[in-house]
């Protein structure tokens, strides 16, 4: 599969890339086109046809942009000279993507613009200036020239990339400082090993200096004695380099061959003649598949004799293995990861058959675009066509690139084409889901061709004939409306794309606005009539209103950031009003976005108009403000002291980091709502709930939570004592009977406690539900995020009930508990909201009704002193939770704490036990990815504290009050992602109903992670028991892309089949696209 493809075999590729009436198809078709391995003959006409792209496109258009990075993966020398001479001459619009490209491609023209760019301040160049050959361009003092307190500010991983850099050019100190542990660990190596070997694989090759001097120091290392040896991390840290630099050995330890290269085995392990006996063998097990792969626990290595298959009952196995997997895949629940679940058993079986160059993978690939929910992702899907005839692959998939299929079709079909090439060409990762590497993709560091001329002096001449954009100014780039990208590589949609050079290096755009009616700018709204807020971002202008705070520093892809802007304001009769559009912001930091024209009726009457305005990317809150001005009547004049005022209310950049996010369904801001205010000035502000989604938005008022809140506490403490008192006095009587103790917890539906219980839970929740419903509310979809303006206020989403208001006898739903038990998603019987006819009389009482367990929902800290751990781009992981800190009030049992402590010594292999918190604060000096507290929450002179260890303990070393929480006790040095917190308070005091929550929000602010508290008291006894079961949640987890949000879904199921009530009561705080890290299997690094 590595002989290379003449132009014939291009041909359906090419057709495509000529003819067909989408030029992103056009641009995709080539891309696919280059990821195989291609004669001089084939580059040549590849190129040509990628030039035809670029010459007829706008400049400026992500069209043309897009086709100029791809032209810079083409290996003609001649090309890349001129491509190289149109970034260093200044008159082409897109020189910025250019750049971008070569930078990405390693390029050597680049490093000494890279090296200028480092030197005002954009350290994060030095990534690309190790992947490329700095040793024979720049010298060691040309790098020194950035010290290390500038590089510092931007953190260790610049200062790691920087030391890589200076090893290149034979300055081994800085990098020694970090595989000795001297300097501090770099984020890059926090999580899975396959993510930073991945990162610094790319620096390969590397001069002969510097990989005898790496080796040198490994060996030296592996034959220090074991007193000498230094910490786990530290060791892991210089294998890792040692093994991603020079390429001996894989992330995982395993030896590399000197060419070998990280690509799925596409070979059967058999390469004999089979024997009969071998064939009847292989064909009994295939008689037994699909059902014997997805039924019952078999060993893998029971499939082995399919390496015997005859290829020609390969294909009918591929087809029938593939058909049930896709049935299957449609009865999970929705939270279930099929591709890890179902899929890699599916890739290892498949693996095993003898590879089939002539495969149906037209008819393969049609089942898997028309699968509802497919059992194997796409990338997986393309790892089993890769092992088909590059020719025939080809033939087949072009075949299916029809007009009557949509755009987005042709172009996931042609995404599957580049992925099984890369499968072919050793460039794509494993397919199986949560381990091994990353695919390197197709990024143009491949060896250049020396050809001949390329292009004649005509078609190489810079373009005249295609005009710009139309909005774009000439030698000034502003990307048109958004459209479905190439498929690029991973490596190429992030940073291949950076902003360009010339852009300012201080973000100073804000949001800007200002009022029209009737066509005529103005600084207030006109009453009984339309007017329009007429919104954009970008540097403040004269004659409009400006934000009072920048957006932050951000860099955007060339193709601009597509946001949705949404407002939502509620007039003084309670009347919402709520308009939403589409805008681009482009990634120059001094471009200007296009007007948004946002539609807003001023009734007669109103005096004050403060509206909210939300900037959400992929659903979640990017920038969000708030706009204020007076409204007059048609025949009031304007004065002075009329203006227009926008104040940020919550600014979140990161959220773009993450273009592969959960999308989020609604974004619900909680606090006082000034509008109202506004009509009364005597009036204190009230409280309201303000949804922005893709339902549109509105402004509703949640009635006293409180008062449910403050209920909950007192009754399912109360019921909590009962409910345990009466299952240890069954268990005593069963003892004396013999029948012994209950084998494990479950929750009881025939206790009548229990029952009254979620029946007042359910019918809190349903008044809550039924009062949001009567303001118009309607169901904001699966995922929430909850930016609260109040913190002293708990705003008790998972508290909401939405399958009617229970009556008295009402039972609990059979069907529900039973679902609960077997770990599904949804009740089979209650699956939707409950009708009009049952809201208010429900004769059930289903689990699934309650938010809790249906719903993500995804709370985060605002203001200036939010100062939690977010994920980003370079830290998507949290790393390996490896050790534990672990402190609890003695009025946990103390049997309770013992079995706690012995569950964390085996789990963890670092443990920390503090029985007051000096001890605690010493044990944050070794920074413990996961703190695990179960203290007392009481309150004293009006004050809250957390108190730990024994009663008796000095006041100083047992309680904790609220003031005094500060990052010495969570992350002492602010590392960077923080830690996760576990704070499971037991005996909330009732007159600080909320807060515990309260103390959760603050310690989120101390740069963690996660933090899991709860909303109601918790019984000590049961405290301990819900701390393992989330311990062992936690240290199970096998699917790297498993986030937290969906992992806290799962544990409140299982914990409250498991009888556990409070798990209703669970409250995560924080971002809930942290993904946690599975541990490595034993014996790997």
């Amino acid at each position: 599969m590595t002989a290379q493809l003449q132009p014939d075999f291009l041909a359906p590729l090419l057709s495509v890339a000529a003819n067909d009436p989408d030029v992103m198809v056009r641009i995709a078709a080539l891309d696919a086109a280059g990821r195989f391995p291609l004669s001089l003959p084939a580059w040549q006409r590849m190129a040509e046809a990628n030039w035809r792209i670029v010459q007829a496109q706008p400049a400026g258009s992500l069209a043309r942009r897009q086709a100029l990075a791809l032209a810079v993966r083409i290996p003609l020398r001649s090309l890349r000279e001129h491509l190289r001479r149109m970034v260093e001459g200044g008159d082409e619009v897109d020189r910025d993507a250019l750049a971008a490209a070569l930078d990405v491609a390693g390029d050597r023209s680049r490093i000494l613009p890279l090296l200028a760019q480092v030197r005002g301040g954009r350290l994060e160049k030095f990534e690309w200036l190790a992947a490329m050959p700095v040793e024979d361009v720049i010298t060691v003092e040309d790098v020194m020239a950035t010290h290390d307190e500038t590089a510092l500010a931007q953190g260790e991983t610049a200062l790691f990339w920087r030391a890589l850099v200076l090893a290149r050019l034979g300055e081994f100190r800085p990098l020694d400082a970090f595989l000795s542990g001297e300097a501090p660990e770099p984020g890059l190596f926090f999580g899975s090993p396959w993510t930073a070997y991945s990162a610094i694989a790319r620096i390969r090759p590397i001069p002969e200096a510097m990989r005898a001097h790496l080796l040198e120091l490994l060996a030296r290392r592996d034959a220090a004695p074991t007193n000498r040896q230094p910490d786990a991390a530290t060791q892991r840290l210089l294998r890792l380099t040692v093994w991603a630099t020079t390429g001996i050995a894989d992330a995982e330890g395993t030896p590399l061959a000197a060419t070998e290269k990280l690509a799925p085995i596409l070979a059967s392990a058999t390469g004999s003649t089979a024997s009969s006996d071998q064939v009847n063998l292989a064909l009994a097990v295939r008689a037994q598949l699909p059902d014997a792969l997805f039924v019952g626990r078999r060993a893998p290595s029971e499939f082995d004799a399919l390496n015997y298959l005859p290829p020609e009952s390969v294909a009918s196995l591929i087809r029938d293995v593939l058909a049930q997997g896709n049935q299957r895949a449609l009865a999970l629940g929705s939270e279930v990861p099929v591709a890890s679940v179902l899929g890699n058993g599916i890739v290892d079986l498949i693996g095993r058959c003898p590879v089939n160059d002539d495969l149906p993978v037209a008819d393969l690939t049609a089942g898997q675009l028309g699968a509802q929910r497919p059992a194997l992702d796409d990338g997986q899907f393309a790892w089993i066509i890769a092992r088909d005839r590059a020719e025939h692959l080809i033939a087949q998939l072009a075949s299916l690139l029809t007009p009557e299929r949509s755009v987005a079709e042709r172009l996931r079909i042609l995404h599957l084409l580049g992925v099984a090439a890369d499968c072919q060409g050793g460039r794509a990762g494993s397919p199986m889901r949560g381990a091994g590497p990353a695919g390197s993709g197709f990024t143009g560091r491949e060896e250049l061709i020396d050809d001949t001329v390329y292009l004649a002096a005509k078609s190489m001449a810079p373009r005249e004939s295609a005009p710009p954009a139309k909005s774009i100014a000439p030698r000034k780039m502003a990307p048109p409306p958004m459209a479905p990208p190439a498929m690029a590589p991973p490596a190429m949609a992030g940073a291949a794309m950076a902003a360009p050079e010339e852009m300012a290096e201080v973000e100073r755009r804000t949001v800007n606005a200002h009022i029209l009616h009737d066509k005529t700018r103005r600084n207030t709204f006109v009453t009984g009539a339309d007017n329009i807020i007429r919104c954009w971002i970008g540097l403040p202008e004269k004659d409009a209103a400006a934000a009072d705070k920048a957006i932050q520093r951000v860099d955007i892809g060339p193709e601009g950031l597509l946001l949705t802007v949404q407002l939502v304001w509620r007039d003084g009769s309670g009347q919402d009003h709520t308009d939403s559009k589409p805008m681009l912001l482009p990634p120059e930091r001094t471009a200007r976005s296009g007007d948004c024209d946002l539609h807003i009726h001023v009734p007669e009457g109103e005096r004050y108009v403060s509206a909210e305005i939300m900037f959400r990317y992929r659903g979640r809150t990017f920038e969000a403000v708030r706009l204020e001005a007076f409204a007059l009547a048609p025949d009031e004049a304007q004065g002075p002291q009329h203006e227009v005022r926008v104040r940020v209310q919550a600014s979140r950049r990161e959220v773009i980091e993450l273009a592969d996010s959960q999308p989020v369904d609604a974004v619900f801001v909680f606090g006082d709502e000034r509008a109202l205010a506004a009509q009364d000035a005597a009036a204190p502000a009230p409280s309201s709930l303000r949804v922005f989604g893709g339902q549109g938005g509105g402004s509703f008022n949640l009635g006293d939570a409180k008062v449910a809140i403050k209920w909950l506490n007192e009754t399912l403490f109360t019921t909590e004592k009962l409910v345990v008192r009466r299952q240890a006095a069954q268990d005593q009587a069963g003892i004396a009977e013999g029948a012994g103790a209950r084998a494990q917890d479950v929750l009881d539906a025939d206790d009548p406690n229990v029952r009254v219980l979620l029946r007042d839970m359910a019918r809190h929740g349903a008044g809550l539900y039924n009062h949001l419903l009567s303001q118009g509310f309607t169901d904001p979809g699966e995922r929430i995020q909850v930016l609260n303006h109040e913190p002293n206020t708990y705003v008790p989403l998972e508290f909401v009930y939405d399958r009617g208001y229970p009556v008295s006898d009402a039972k609990l739903c059979a069907s529900g508990l039973e679902a609960l038990k077997a770990g599904a998603g949804a009740c089979p019987v209650c699956s939707v909201p409950a009708a009009d006819d049952q809201r208010s009389g429900a004769s059930v009482i289903c689990p699934f009704g309650f938010w809790s367990l249906r719903k993500i929902i995804e709370r985060l800290a605002l203001g200036d002193a939010g100062q939690a751990s977010s994920p980003g781009a370079g830290r998507r992981s949290l790393p390996v939770i490896d050790s534990v800190a672990f402190a609890s009030s003695h009025l946990v049992p103390e049997d309770e704490r013992r079995a706690t402590q012995e569950v964390l010594q085996q789990s963890f292999g670092r443990l920390f036990v503090a029985d007051d918190w000096t001890q605690w604060k010493k044990a944050m000096q070794a920074h413990p990815s996961l703190l695990l507290l179960l203290p007392h929450h009481g309150i004293q002179a009006a004050l809250d504290y957390l108190e730990i260890g024994d009663e008796q303990l000095a006041e100083d070393l047992g309680k904790l009050s609220r003031g005094q929480i500060d990052r010495q006790y969570v992350n002492l040095d602010g590392r960077d992602p923080g830690p996760i917190v576990l704070l499971l308070g037991c005996q909330t005091a009732g007159e600080t109903e909320t807060g515990y929550v309260e103390m959760t929000q603050l310690i989120q602010q101390q740069h963690a992670s996660i933090v899991l508290g709860t909303l109601a008291q918790i019984l000590g006894r049961h405290a301990a028991p819900l701390a393992r079961e989330l311990v062992a949640e936690l240290v199970a987890v096998e699917d790297a892309q498993a986030d937290f949000g969906t992992i806290m879904r799962r544990v409140r199921r299982r914990m409250l089949g498991r009888g556990y009530l409070m798990a209703l009561c669970l409250v995560a705080l924080g971002d809930a696209e942290w993904r946690l890290t599975p541990r490595a299997p034993v014996g790997h690094a």
